[in-house]
């Protein structure tokens, strides 16, 4: 979850490795970022820093 300002803005789930993922769980949008790749994490952190 990010927060700013106090306020809680959006949830950004990593998706870190393969796995079989429920339905419900498919259909949520997420940062792709599998199979741990380094750089794909350090890109998805800093984008999710830029509002702070």
């Amino acid at each position: 979850m990010v927060e700013i300002g106090g306020v809680c803005r959006a949830w950004l789930p990593l998706y870190l490795y393969s796995v079989e993922l429920p339905t419900d769980m498919k259909l949520i949008q997420y940062e792709d970022v599998r199979e741990g790749d380094r750089m794909k994490i350090a890109k998805s952190a800093e984008r999710l820093l830029e509002p702070l």
